[in-house]
């Protein structure tokens, strides 16, 4: 009798469970909606955003650049951070080095 009851129990705590975790996903459902739509909107947004501004196209500095070797690769990275900084501090009048 005590063995019926034990399994009773653990079926009954079972159903409960299962009820409790349909209750759950109802109300997580508007959520993970709302996640699969900003994904979706972010993508098209960005695919507007690339057909507008014609990143998709080939960039010749780009290919350019990554056709030399990586020590000049390097060096003209290193150009350019430069030449930012110096901007940034003509426009600021602080030295604005990034550290990471």
């Amino acid at each position: 009798m005590e063995s019926y009851y034990f399994c009773s129990s653990i079926f009954a705590n079972y159903a409960l469970f299962a009820k409790i975790m349909k209750l759950i996903r109802k109300i997580l459902a508007p959520l993970i909606w709302i996640k699969n739509l900003q994904g979706n909107i972010v993508e098209s947004l960005t695919k507007k955003a690339v057909k507008k501004t014609g990143a998709d196209k080939s960039n010749k500095f780009k290919e350019w650049k990554f056709k030399q070797p990586i020590w000049k690769q390097f060096l003209i990275e290193l150009a350019m951070l430069g030449a930012i900084i110096y901007i940034l501090y003509l426009i600021t009048g602080y030295i604005l080095i990034p550290l990471g």
